[in-house]
């Protein structure tokens, strides 16, 4: 092992101690400087290094400061230098004395101290000098063995009187309060007073997040609590408990989801905040990050999307990003993903800073920051905001001439709907028709896929006098075509005549009046000359135009714009009105194409024309009234977007029963309700109940629901139906046959297991057949079908490709006279170290079977592609090492039925599955080659058994 991975190793797995031990052991052993010193010779750490030694010798505590900052520069001083004891052996006298004169600033005889100013009833006189106090334990813990008795006694004495302090109050900043007492009781080896602390911060922290991980507070009180340096007693307590092995949060479920979704869902491209809750829409800055190093402990997505927004060597030089870095070796951005708890988080996969991205905010439980927001968007693209809500700048704090009240209690100072509302005074706006509650009942439902998300939400009980139902739809950008957002709004008010109010916040306050009643548009700052456009696919009643703001602690991000306001009014039967709107992003580069409204028997909509000849229509429709025709599409839905190019369907959306064009050869139909996208050859489909379904689309010759081949009936109508459970699945749509059954019906091996003879069966292979359960799976069906008749084995060979199974398979399986040889070595022949040229794949594989069939012609011999690979966290990139993978996997396709060998194509299932639901494929093969067991189970094995059972019979 090189020293660089016995540094990374180190690095990542912190040594788990005995609660209470010889000093230095709170998060650290002298045993340890060793290794933290030499992992100074390289990155990020020599940057750490370097900036902690520059503070250690120039950072001064200044008396005449503010409180805040002398806590602030307090808890550098001790962190610095308590880094740099442990760092630079020859100074470290120097550091000592740096951190004895640290102590004494918590006497009170001391000008500007900081004990006597603590005060638990201010922000700034609790959490800052928590922060020191957390750093000075730290700090004396590492030097202790340095201290002469005399000094030992000083400074317990001293922080005893702080701790103390902490412990007869009780602050509303309560894991600020429970990290103090807590490390301060661990110090002091009081196990009692330590267990309370855990507890509290436990049930204290875990009430800040949503069953799926959210944070309650919104982004801005996320990226605070968990990772700024200002209050890290509040996040690096958990590393202390980790590393006292007295709790469990890196595989906490809730903690590991937070932060993946707070490194990755909660900014947008251009890495702002989302204005949800006291969240100001500031860009990140990762010099006062000192939190964010450690997220690839709770999960390599994490750590993945946190070396994205932050360069390790940009962390402060600190104890405690040095000792809790968990390395990642490439970045990356988030995408998609809902949060059922939390909401929806859309964002394109390019990767860039100027890609859209929306979300759709709804929590089924508020914090004490949350906003009036519930069923809220926020829009970004084209290296700007596009849509804000109104931010903060402080608890409080009214903004340019905006209340208070504005900013955190009325819902009509972000992007939602209301119900018979009237603004009143911009500044200051009314309450009456106000949201009632913070929260919603969460998103009822959705999908992510490559180029289309979709989520709905409810709004639960926030709306006093009625109910609103929000979908939120993205069509990224594809084809050359600019992307886009769709918003279908349902609401039910409790009295009919009512009016609904749809609120938009523009993040500018420059607009134009394209079609009044009908079409707005909005010029961001930003460059390429950002815009951002309104459409209603039904005329409103009446608009209006309201100063409205985004608060922000920087005159950079903030702003005061002009929103819309666009009444709709109600059923006078049933108090419904249905409100379907299209968010355009334009600017320099992807110009607004022709958007045009259309109106039929039972729909209404938009069109939107983005070359000659490909048209989008985004339609609001009736499910329960007579289909309806548009463009030779039959509609039965109540949503619906698709897009036709020169006349053909190139894909579809639809929220009902039936989206088909009037060929019949492309769309579908439902006996329930669904959800349902299908682009080229792979879709979603979500029911609320089990229907019968029927698919059209030609070519297909079978249908892969979760991954998995379901069987299918063929109706007259030349479509394929099948019984879709309850729930959200996949859709993959093969042209290729998964199982190419070319060989023998039944062949000799399954006779003459039927006749009771003995038989062997060898596994052939790279490490895919090695490690692979299918293998076990198959030994165990064969034990369950044919008790003591069949032999097994695996002749595999980890890292090898068929020029080794060429040579070895004398050895490896002519020996043993099998009779059922399985063989597989595309995967391997297609790495680039081999550089085997494919045509040598192709006769290595020739030549393997004519040796095996040589020995024994009567041997059956089944072909296998095997899964894709991907480029995972641990830097071997599997999948960019094998950039032809699907040549070789075809030499195996060609000679299976040149020559009459069953084949089974995993690697059409597989592929599938990482297209079009990439979480749950690199959950199931986390090294990115192979499948681990569950995945092995659900995704390999089945094409196995499937042919295991029809040939037997």
């Amino acid at each position: 092992m090189s020293m660089f991975k016995s540094i990374i190793i180190a690095a990542v797995f912190l040594m788990q101690l005995p609660l209470y031990a010889e000093h230095p052991f709170i998060l650290v052993r002298e045993q340890d400087y060793t290794d933290l010193q030499e992992r100074a010779e390289y990155e990020p750490w020599k940057s750490l290094k370097h900036k902690a030694l520059e503070d250690a010798s120039s950072l001064k505590f200044n008396s005449a400061e503010s409180y805040k900052h002398r806590a602030r520069t307090l808890s550098t001083i001790m962190s610095v230098n308590a880094l740099a004891y442990i760092l630079d052996e020859p100074n470290r006298q120097t550091y000592l004395e740096h951190i004895i004169q640290g102590i004494e600033i918590w006497d009170k005889s001391t000008p500007g101290n900081l004990r006597d100013e603590l005060n638990g009833a201010k922000w700034d006189t609790t959490v800052p000098p928590g922060a020191a106090f957390m750093n000075s334990v730290l700090a004396l813990d590492i030097v202790y063995n340095d201290l002469t008795e005399d000094q030992i006694k000083r400074a317990e004495s001293l922080l005893s009187d702080v701790a103390d302090y902490f412990n007869n109050t009780n602050p509303a900043w309560k894991i600020s309060n429970d990290a103090v007492r807590g490390v301060w009781a661990l110090y002091d080896n009081n196990p009692d007073a330590f267990d309370a602390a855990k507890t509290a911060y436990r049930t204290h922290m875990s009430s800040y997040l949503s069953e799926d991980g959210v944070f309650l507070d919104g982004p801005g009180y996320a990226l605070a609590r968990l990772t700024n340096v200002d209050r890290e007693q509040k996040h690096l307590f958990m590393d202390i408990l980790e590393y006292q092995g007295a709790d469990h949060w890196y595989d906490d479920p809730q903690m590991v989801a937070c932060y993946e979704w707070m490194t990755g869902s909660a900014l947008s491209p251009t890495k702002q905040n989302w204005t949800f809750g006291d969240t100001a829409p500031e860009r990140f800055i990762s010099s006062n990050k000192s939190g964010l190093l450690r997220a690839g402990s709770f999960s390599a997505t994490a750590g993945a999307y946190a070396r994205a927004l932050q360069a390790p060597e940009s962390a402060p030089g600190r104890l405690s990003t040095y000792l809790t870095y968990n390395p990642h070796s490439n970045g990356s951005e988030a995408s998609s993903r809902i949060y059922t708890d939390g909401g929806a988080f859309f964002r394109e996969r390019n990767g860039e800073d100027h890609a859209l991205a929306a979300a759709l905010w709804n929590t089924k439980t508020a914090g004490d920051h949350a906003h009036f927001d519930v069923n809220s968007i926020t829009l970004a693209g084209y290296g700007s905001l596009l849509m804000a809500n109104s931010g903060y700048n402080g608890w409080g704090r009214p903004y340019k001439g905006f209340s208070w009240d504005y900013i955190k209690k009325r819902a009509v100072s972000s992007n939602t709907v209301l119900i018979d509302y009237s603004v009143g005074e911009d500044r200051q706006p009314s309450t009456l028709n106000n949201h009632v509650q913070r929260h919603g009942s969460g998103i009822t439902s959705g999908f992510t896929a490559a180029d289309f998300d979709y989520a709905s939400a409810s709004s639960g009980n926030a709306i006093p006098n009625g109910t609103q139902n929000r979908a939120l739809a993205f069509v990224h950008s594809q084809d050359g075509m600019g992307g886009y957002f769709v918003l279908w709004d349902t609401v039910v008010a409790k009295e009919a005549g009512a009016y609904a109010n749809v609120i938009f916040h523009p993040y500018s306050a420059n607009y134009t009046v394209l079609d009044d009643g009908c079409a707005y548009q909005w010029d961001m700052a930003g460059e390429n000359h950002p815009k951002l456009s309104i459409h209603f696919g039904t005329e409103a009643d009446s608009v209006e135009f309201h100063d409205g703001a985004t608060a922000s602690f920087s005159w950079k991000e903030g702003l005061v714009g002009k929103y819309l306001k666009a009444n709709f009014l109600t059923s006078d039967t049933d108090a419904h009105a249905s409100i379907l709107s299209v968010l355009y992003p334009s600017d320099d580069a992807y110009p607004e194409p022709p958007i045009a409204r259309i109106e039929g028997d039972h729909y209404s909509g938009l069109t939107i024309g983005h070359h000659p000849g490909v048209v989008d229509y985004v339609i609001n429709a009736d499910e329960t009234a007579e289909p309806c025709n548009i463009d030779d599409i039959t509609l039965q839905a109540d949503q619906a977007l698709f897009r036709k190019d020169h006349g053909k369907l190139k894909w579809f959306f639809a929220k009902g029963v039936k989206l088909l064009d009037n060929s019949g050869t492309f769309g579908f139909s439902s006996e329930k309700s669904a959800l349902v996208y299908i682009k080229a050859d792979s879709g979603r489909v979500e029911l609320g109940e089990p229907s019968v379904m029927t698919f059209y689309r030609p070519k297909t010759k079978s249908i892969l629901l979760d991954g998995k081949v379901v069987p299918v009936g063929e109706p007259d109508d030349g479509g394929m139906r099948l019984l879709v459970p309850a729930g959200k699945h996949s859709l993959y749509f093969a042209e290729s046959p998964l199982i190419r059954l070319n060989g023998d019906a039944r062949p000799d091996f399954f006779k003459s297991l039927a006749e009771g003879k003995k038989q062997t069966v060898v596994f052939y292979g790279t490490s895919l057949t090695v490690t692979g359960e299918w293998t076990r799976a198959m030994a165990q069906w064969f034990e369950k079908r044919y008790p003591g008749q069949v032999t097994t084995i695996n002749a595999g060979g980890s890292g090898q490709n068929s020029d080794w199974g060429l040579g070895h398979v004398q050895k490896r399986v002519i020996e043993h006279d099998p009779d059922l040889v399985v063989i597989e070595f595309a995967y391997n022949d297609a790495h680039e170290k081999f550089q085997m040229p494919i045509e040598r794949g192709l006769s290595n594989l020739d030549a393997i079977v004519s040796r095996i069939r040589a020995n024994n012609p009567d041997v059956t011999i089944v072909l296998q592609t095997m899964n894709d690979g991907w480029d995972a966290p641990n830097g071997n990139r599997s999948r960019s090492v094998r950039p032809q993978l699907e040549a070789y996997n075809q030499n195996y396709r060609i000679y299976a039925d040149k020559n009459g060998y069953d084949l089974l194509d995993h690697f059409i299932v597989w592929h599938a599955l990482k297209l079009y639901e990439p979480q749950k494929y690199q959950e199931y093969v986390p090294d990115g080659s192979h499948p681990n067991k569950e995945g092995s189970l659900l995704y390999t094995w089945p094409l196995m058994k499937s042919w295991l059972e029809e040939k037997s019979h």
